[in-house]
């Protein structure tokens, strides 16, 4: 089918008049004709090529299992056999298209024209599963769990099966509504437990040098990589959050708050943000760099220290990661909506997280820490909201974590929302990095744009891969090695490889499946020695990690005596929290 009458039919009611009679001659050509084109993207008289040092780029994978037609489909939920993966990737050109002034998107969509030639999909066309190529022939290098309780499974197979663009919006004209959130917690620059490193409100002892992101490159990058790298009219609402609350990030003009002054829940100031009274939607509230560049909202963030007229601005406390995900949910429904057609209709939404730990703020979180309860929303109440969602209807949430101290793994329950969402989510092994050079930030800068590549719409390539099923065990994050080989060559003059491997930055692809009761984890309910995790199904030894046990479970100890203990590194209290003690930062007191 062609569908270059409707997009003929947008591309003449451009305004720019340099090219108008050009433009009208085309228009008239196309609408003749009615066939043999396939467009989504606004029509260029220059020829856009593949990006020569970027073409492709691997983002993320989401479990898939067989669905009742045959085709693979996610295997999000607890229990189901996955016996395949879907890779994320990105197409990048050598420049933006639409022809708007603003207009940053690179990605590559099926039916741009890009060579002069249009991108399509299918048997002998552009793009095919026949142009995908994993490792030696049809195989990966190696398929391993990630916490290394099995063996490398070398050489699986794994057989491409559908390759297909999925579009979030009309066009690259269509406008996206974005919530950004970033953790400004007190583990991002190691104000932590010093024996065990989990978060606390205060550094207890002498800091140490195990901040996930001293630097805050996070805030750099953010504003850098990812807000100003969205088009002009893509509306944006920001905030940071930590056990203080979640906090609009942005400049407030009409009476000079600073970005770093706001209060928790200033709904006004939220939605004033978010406005956009035309010009650069970016811009408009001091987002970040502008023509005031030190006082853009992520800037400040960036260089902030101390005290800003005597309100606290450091990172501290704990992690109120659901609150903040559910927050953003719901000022996205009841906010992002636009006209189109003389209709109120929703627009395209994508929410983005960056953090370095699970939610430790709310007492029904696996890794609550145990303290004054912070957050209102725990991961099995968010989860109930996405899954009462229509899946066509539900906000994709992309999340980067980093790894932290007190945090080392992947959490469970964000692979398993951004497989519920069609997000994606981004591992960056912080602990292989040095603590002072540019790894961090390069990675953080990749995973950005990653995202930012992928608001509008985002290609995938179903793979079948029966080996993740058996012999691998339940319980695990897989993580699985090799390289993708783009190599279309109607479209592209040199073939390219994008690699996923564990080098220093662990570019490895990571597949969750799922564990459904202690026994699929090898243990018993009680004996606290291995357990599936509810936030996110996955199996966890109590001791190893941060672990809020179900039971009176401490450092796989069983001890009826115990109440509220979370399971930590040894050595671990023997005897009841004392809730009334000073210092509530520590889990047990004698």
């Amino acid at each position: 089918m062609c569908r270059f009458v409707v997009r003929a039919a947008d591309f003449c009611n451009l305004s720019t008049s340099r090219f108008s009679n050009v433009r009208l001659a085309l228009c008239l050509i196309g609408l003749w004709i009615g066939a043999g084109c396939d467009t989504t993207a606004t029509f260029r008289l220059s020829n856009v090529q593949f990006d020569p040092a970027d073409p492709m780029r691997v983002v993320g994978s989401t479990p898939l299992k067989a669905g009742t037609d045959g085709n693979l489909i996610p295997a999000c939920d607890v229990g189901d056999t996955v016996t395949g993966f879907r890779v994320h990737f990105n197409l990048k050109s050598t420049e933006h298209k639409g022809g708007l002034g603003g207009n940053n998107d690179r990605q590559v969509r099926e039916g741009d024209r890009v060579g002069g030639k249009f991108v399509s999909v299918g048997p002998g066309r552009s793009i095919s599963t026949q142009s995908f190529i994993f490792g030696d022939g049809q195989t990966l290098d190696q398929m391993v769990p990630l916490n290394g309780t099995s063996a490398a499974f070398d050489k699986p197979k794994a057989t491409p099966r559908a390759v297909e663009f999925v579009a979030r919006n009309k066009n690259r004209r269509q406008p996206v509504a974005v919530a950004l959130l970033v953790d400004h917690s007190a583990s991002m620059i190691g104000f932590v437990e010093p024996e065990h490193f989990y978060e606390t409100k205060t550094l207890v002892g002498q800091k140490i040098l195990n901040a996930s992101d001293e630097g805050r490159n996070r805030f750099q990058k953010a504003g850098t990589d990812f807000v100003q790298a969205l088009n002009s009219n893509d509306r944006l609402i920001a905030w940071y959050f930590n056990d203080q609350g979640v906090v609009v990030a942005c400049t407030d003009e009409r009476n000079g708050v600073d970005a770093v002054e706001a209060l928790p829940n200033d709904v006004a100031r939220e939605k004033y943000c978010f406005s956009c009274s035309g010009g650069d939607c970016r811009d408009n509230h001091r987002w970040v760099f502008n023509s005031d560049a030190q006082n853009g909202a992520f800037n400040r963030l960036a260089a902030q220290s101390g005290t800003v007229s005597g309100l606290k601005v450091n990172e501290t406390g704990r992690t109120p990661l659901w609150a903040a995900a559910n927050r953003a949910w719901d000022f996205l429904i009841a906010n992002a909506v636009m006209k189109d057609d003389g209709k109120t209709v929703p627009m395209t939404r994508h929410i983005v997280i960056l953090t370095d730990s699970p939610d430790t703020c709310n007492p029904g979180s696996v890794n609550f820490v145990p303290d004054e309860p912070c957050g209102d929303t725990d991961f099995a109440t968010f989860r109930s909201k996405v899954l009462a969602t229509p899946v066509a209807d539900r906000i994709p949430i992309s999340i980067i974590q980093i790894q932290s101290k007190g945090y080392t793994d992947p959490d469970p329950a964000q692979m398993e929302i951004t497989c519920l969402t069609a997000g994606t989510y981004q591992w960056i092994n912080n602990l292989a990095f040095p603590v002072k050079g540019q790894q961090l930030s390069n990675a953080l800068a990749k995973a950005f744009e990653n995202i930012r590549d992928t608001l509008g719409g985002y290609w995938t390539l179903d793979v079948e891969a029966p080996a993740i099923d058996t012999p691998m065990p339940p319980g695990e994050i897989i993580a699985l090695a090799g390289s993708l080989t783009f190599s279309a060559p109607q479209l592209l003059s040199t073939t390219d490889t994008e690699s996923f491997r564990l080098i220093e930055q662990d570019k490895r692809l990571l597949v969750r499946k799922t564990c459904t009761d202690d026994n699929t984890c090898g243990g018993s309910a009680g004996d606290c020695v291995v357990t599936c995790n509810p936030d996110g199904s996955v199996c966890a030894t109590p001791g190893n990690e941060p672990w809020k046990s179900q039971g009176d479970c401490c450092c796989g100890q069983f001890s009826p005596g115990l109440e509220q203990c979370t399971a930590l590194r040894e050595p671990c209290c023997t005897v009841p929290v004392d809730t009334t003690a000073s210092d509530a930062n520590f889990l047990c007191q004698p």
